[in-house]
């Protein structure tokens, strides 16, 4: 049965349109007949945000189309092009997407994982992967021929030792409501004294807000946020030009030197490793 409108269109690893979120199935909820599962989820026409919640497997997004984002512990992080974002069984952690995205959620056996892993971890999607689990959507695969294709894939997983770039989250309201303001509007370049101004504060409260709450000056988190952002879309094929343009960089060489400033290397030495996984 097809989605309603409004409501993600969820395909499971059958193949099948299933209702969302509750007929979500996994190896927990399959009575650990399979090891691994797949649904494809693609977002209607506005926003889509999940509250928190936990799984009683592990759970790896991918294959992101758009913008899909988590958040863990008071952390934000962005689900790259050609990554795979960890989360572990039982971490409560709430999601949202933008309107038209499409992404794969994979569940895996918790008693079989060979990640561990007690916070996100970003794990390499290579093509043998992909195919792989692609491979495992089809109901008529023969039980011992899908188990083996589920430790052939299962050997595949392993964590980059990169670490997902995360994004700390305040956690006081005043300065919770700014950082919200800040990651809908990444391209407005505002000045400290203008986004304090707006939320009734004053510079000098909000980044003392942000400093005892993530760790980061005010002008830190906001290159960390856009840093995160670009790293998401540059794994997406987009151009250095274009993807500073999309973070709030007026020039490329502005855009590049923030870029290596935070993450520790240039936006061109991170394609060539995406180029290298992929």
């Amino acid at each position: 049965m097809a989605p309603q409108t409004g409501e993600p269109e969820v395909i499971d690893s059958l193949g099948h349109h299933t209702a969302w979120w509750r007929e979500l199935v996994g190896p927990a909820a399959a009575g650990r007949s399979v090891l691994i599962a797949t649904n494809w989820i693609r977002t209607p026409r506005l926003p889509v945000s999940w509250g928190e919640h936990v799984h009683p497997d592990h759970e790896m997004l991918w294959g992101s189309d758009g913008k899909v984002g988590v958040q863990v512990a008071g952390r934000d992080y962005w689900v790259p092009a050609s990554y795979g974002l960890w989360i572990p069984a039982g971490v409560p952690h709430a999601a949202c997407a933008v309107s038209g995205t499409g992404f794969n959620c994979t569940w895996i056996d918790r008693a079989r994982s060979p990640v561990d892993a007690t916070e996100p971890v970003l794990l390499p999607m290579s093509p043998l992967l992909v195919d792989l689990l692609d491979h495992l959507r089809i109901d008529a695969t023969a039980p011992e021929r899908r188990r083996r294709a589920e430790e052939f894939a299962l050997d595949l997983l392993a964590p980059d030792v990169r670490g997902p770039l995360s994004v700390p989250r305040p956690t006081s309201a005043a300065a919770r409501r700014v950082a919200d303001a800040v990651l809908a509007e990444l391209t407005v370049p505002r000045t400290a004294e203008e986004w304090a101004g707006e939320f009734g504060m004053s510079a000098r409260s909000l980044n003392r807000a942000f400093v005892a709450e993530t760790g980061l000056a005010f002008g830190q988190w906001r290159s960390r946020a856009r840093m995160a952002l670009a790293a998401t879309l540059l794994d997406q094929g987009r151009t250095v030009a274009s993807v500073a343009r999309q973070v709030g960089y007026r020039t490329p060489s502005a855009f590049i030197a923030a870029y290596r400033r935070t993450t520790g290397t240039s936006p061109a030495r991170h394609r060539q490793h995406m180029t290298h996984v992929t």
